[in-house]
C-alpha cells in the first residue's frame, strides 16, 4: 500500500479519523477539493432496505439522508434485483464506480433519481468508493461507502480523478474498518464503566503500584467518609497504620510480576462509623500476556459495607422468581431482617396470610427456610442492576 505522492498529510488525516470520528467530515471535504467535487458523504446502509445514515461535507445531511431513503427503491446506480444483489454482497470486493459505469449518461438523465433527487441538490455526476459489505445474520446486510458528487459545470470525472481516488481508496477502507473496531471497543468500555458505577459495592481499579485508575460512585462515597479508605499520593490506602500495611501487602501480592505468586486476598477494615468492618476483597485482574505496549498487572479492590441495607427492586425480584406482588413484598421484608410477625405488622396483613405468602415464596425459590431465602436474595443483589 502506497500513499499518493504529495498527499501524505491527507493520508495521516484519514487514519486520524479512525480514532476521532469527528474528523470524517474534514476527510470528505478534502476529498471533494482534491477531485473537484461538489459534496461528499460517508454513509452506512442497510443494503436491502436502503435505510442509511452517515456524515457529509458541503451538503444538508438531514435532507440528504431522507432523499437516500426515499429514492433507494428506484436508485439506478445499484443492483435492484434482490438475488443478484445478494450474490454481489457475498462476493463483495470494494470498487470505485462512476454513475456511467451503471448506465449511459443520457439514460441516467431521464431517471426520476436524477431529476427528482440529484437535481434538487445540484448534483450531476457521482463516483462511489465501496468500503464494506457484511452479513449481520437474519437476512440483514450492512454496507458502507463514500460518494462524491459533482456539478454539471465541472464536466465528467477524469481518469486522473479516478486514479487519485484509487490511490486513497485502500486507506479509506482500512481507516473506516479500524474505526468500527475502535468504536465497538469504546462502547464495551463505556458499558462496563456504567455497570461498575451502578454497583452497590465500592470498586477501585488499581495499577500494579496501587495507583487508582478508576473508582465508582459507591467507592467515592466510602472515600468521602474518612477514617477508613483514603487516597494518598494517588494510591489507595487505609487510614489506620496496621490496616494500611495489610492492604498494601495484598495489593502487591495481587499485582506480582510472578504468575505463581499472583493471588487475591481479603481483609476487614475497621471504620469509626460502623460496628462491623468493611469487607475488602483484593483480586488480580489479568495474567501475563504478550503486548506491544504492556501496561502491567491490574488489581480490583471491592469494598462491601456489611451494615448497609440491601436494596433489591421489588419488580426485578418478582420477575426473577415469578412472585406475585404480595409475595414480593413479604420476601423484601424478610430480606430487611424482619420476622414474619414484624412483616405482618409492617404490611398490614394477618400473620397467617404472611405465612401463606412465605410458603409460596419458599416453593418458587426452591428454598427451605428464611436463612436460605435471605442468602439467595442477597446473591441475587450482585447480578441485578441498581
Amino acid at each position: 500500500m502506497s500513499n499518493p505522492a504529495g498527499h501524505e498529510d491527507f493520508v495521516d488525516t484519514i487514519y486520524q479519523a479512525s480514532v476521532d470520528t469527528d474528523l470524517w467530515p474534514t476527510v470528505l471535504d478534502r476529498l471533494v477539493d482534491l477531485i473537484g467535487g461538489e459534496a461528499a458523504t460517508l454513509h452506512w446502509y442497510d443494503l436491502f432496505t436502503g435505510v442509511s445514515t452517515g456524515v457529509g461535507a458541503r451538503v444538508d445531511q438531514i435532507a440528504l439522508d431522507k432523499a437516500f431513503a426515499d429514492f433507494a427503491p428506484v436508485n439506478p446506480l445499484t443492483e435492484q434485483d434482490q438475488g443478484a444483489k445478494l450474490r454481489r454482497f457475498r462476493n463483495f470486493t470494494p470498487r470505485i464506480i462512476r454513475d456511467t459505469d451503471w448506465l449511459p449518461k443520457e439514460d441516467f438523465l431521464r431517471t426520476a433519481y436524477y431529476n427528482d433527487f440529484f437535481q434538487v441538490f445540484g448534483f450531476h455526476s457521482d463516483v462511489g468508493l465501496g468500503i464494506m459489505a457484511e452479513d449481520m445474520g437474519g437476512g440483514v446486510w450492512e454496507g458502507a461507502g463514500i460518494n462524491v458528487f459533482r456539478h454539471k459545470r465541472k464536466g465528467p470525472w477524469t481518469d486522473d480523478d479516478i486514479a487519485l481516488c484509487a490511490g486513497l481508496h485502500s486507506h479509506l477502507i482500512r481507516a473506516y474498518k479500524l474505526g468500527r473496531k475502535i468504536s465497538a471497543q469504546r462502547r464495551v468500555g463505556e458499558s462496563l464503566t456504567e455497570f461498575v458505577d451502578g454497583s452497590r459495592h465500592g470498586l477501585f481499579l488499581l495499577d500494579g503500584q496501587g495507583r487508582v485508575g478508576h473508582f465508582n460512585v459507591a467507592g467515592r462515597a466510602l472515600l468521602s467518609e474518612g477514617g477508613g479508605l483514603t487516597i494518598i499520593g494517588g494510591r489507595l490506602a487505609a487510614t489506620r497504620q496496621d490496616d494500611a500495611r495489610r492492604l498494601q501487602d495484598l495489593i502487591a501480592r495481587a499485582a506480582s510480576g510472578e504468575r505463581e505468586q499472583r493471588s487475591g486476598g481479603s481483609m476487614g477494615l475497621t471504620t469509626p462509623c460502623r460496628r462491623r468492618p468493611l469487607s475488602l476483597i483484593i483480586s488480580p485482574m489479568r495474567g501475563d500476556r504478550a503486548a506491544l505496549f504492556p501496561s502491567g498487572p491490574a488489581v480490583m479492590v471491592c469494598a462491601t459495607d456489611l451494615e448497609a441495607s440491601v436494596c433489591l427492586p421489588e419488580q426485578q425480584l418478582r420477575e426473577l422468581f415469578g412472585l406475585t406482588p404480595a409475595e414480593g413484598r413479604v420476601a423484601l421484608a424478610l430480606l430487611e431482617g424482619l420476622e414474619p410477625a414484624q412483616a405482618a405488622r409492617r404490611l398490614g396483613l394477618g400473620l397467617p396470610t404472611v405465612r401463606t405468602h412465605l410458603a409460596h415464596v419458599f416453593d418458587k425459590t426452591e428454598t427451605t427456610g428464611q436463612v436460605a431465602l435471605t442468602s439467595l436474595m442477597v446473591r441475587a443483589v450482585g447480578i441485578l442492576p441498581p
